[in-house]
């Protein structure tokens, strides 16, 4: 099974999903380019859990915004409206943690396996938002406005 993937220009990479716990939690890397954005969203059925580890990255949650750099835990319930942006110039890391597991596989499925390690992404096309838009659903998650 691939571990890494492209999700609309950033890397993921699993530690853990799912699948390797029973649907009880996942673990992912994640390397954030500068300009990289999420639309608001809430996640209906897990909570999402960011640990930076390097660069910054802004959180919003029902419109609060919060900036988190090295050290910085930032918790989102089930539920809550919420979005992250990397804001600034260089490339930020954190680790998500999604309990219940579940997630991960919407971001394994709107991804694209990474096999090289120095790959380049890029940012997704009309067409990977409407893919994800489609299937959103089915893994208890919203776009909000």
């Amino acid at each position: 099974m691939c571990r890494d993937y492209d999700v609309w220009g950033d890397r993921y990479s699993f530690k853990t999903t799912s699948l390797d716990s029973n649907g009880a939690h996942a673990l992912l890397e994640m390397t954030v380019s500068p300009g990289s954005q999420t639309p608001p969203h809430i996640h209906h059925a897990e909570d999402e859990m960011f640990y930076v580890l390097e660069g910054e990255l802004s959180f919003w949650k029902d419109d609060e915004k919060t900036s988190a750099g090295p050290g910085s835990f930032v918790s989102i319930g089930k539920g809550t409206a919420h979005r992250w942006a990397n804001e600034s110039g260089r490339p930020a890391r954190s680790l998500v943690f999604l309990v219940p597991g579940g997630f991960d596989q919407f971001l394994m499925k709107i991804g694209k396996p990474i096999t090289e390690l120095n790959h380049v992404g890029s940012p997704p096309t009309k067409e990977d938002i409407e893919f994800a838009m489609s299937i959103a659903e089915e893994y208890h998650m919203e776009v909000v406005e």
